[in-house]
């Protein structure tokens, strides 16, 4: 490898690091807020206080603000652990770069299409919900000021998101768990190519399957 073309694992690792560290502090306060507001409406109805439309709207936001950011800190500390698992990879195959994912290193690729559908289907139910109280209280939040027609972005991104999961759920019903394992491995641009798709699908007399291989 040319010295351009070197692989600072260190710095990596410390670029890692910051980037997570700000996404971090960036959250800290909606996670601190939500979690006040969660816990002071929960006290105040603990302690036999009647359950009123300001002890409710506490409870709707503290409940979105915790979810959410602790859903972003979960796959954060996810993606952390990626992202060092991959640089670890960097390190021991610096001059293999089809080596640098665990899975192209075992030479077997998964469908991601149960992730997929729990994680757009959690945060289309979190957006969801927190749509579904945003519009039986949009006359108040835009009686005094248009720019609240902003919280409809609340529904429009969770009723999306749910339509996205029932999307990969209707994929994965199809066609179960899917799984491509390389023969060829690392496949050379110009050359021959093969690989074994593995699937659980019904075929008919006259069903054809259609394949696309792209490279990245």
């Amino acid at each position: 490898m040319s010295r351009n073309e070197d692989i600072d694992v260190e710095k990596e690792r410390r670029d890692t690091k910051i980037g997570f560290g700000c996404m971090g502090l960036f959250l800290s306060p909606f996670l601190l807020v939500g979690g006040w507001a969660l816990i002071s409406s929960l006290s105040e109805l603990a302690s036999g206080a009647e359950f009123t439309e300001d002890i409710g709207g506490r409870l709707g936001v503290g409940a979105t603000f915790t979810l959410v950011a602790g859903s972003v800190f979960a796959l954060m500390l996810y993606g952390y652990r990626k992202s060092n698992e991959e640089t670890t990879l960097k390190q021991q195959y610096p001059n293999e770069p089809w080596k640098w994912q665990q899975d192209w290193l075992e030479g077997r690729l998964q469908s991601s299409s149960i992730a997929a559908m729990l994680v757009t289907g959690f945060f289309g139910v979190t957006f969801g919900a927190a749509g579904v109280l945003v519009l039986f209280k949009l006359g108040e939040i835009t009686e005094d000021e248009p720019l609240g027609y902003f919280v409809l972005l609340f529904p429009l991104v969770g009723f999306g998101m749910l339509g996205t999961s029932v999307y990969y759920a209707l994929q994965w019903l199809k066609y179960r768990k899917v799984h491509l394992d390389l023969v060829t491995n690392p496949g050379v641009i110009g050359g021959w190519f093969q690989a074994i798709l593995w699937a659980d699908i019904n075929f008919g007399p006259s069903d054809t399957l259609d394949a696309q291989l792209t490279c990245y």
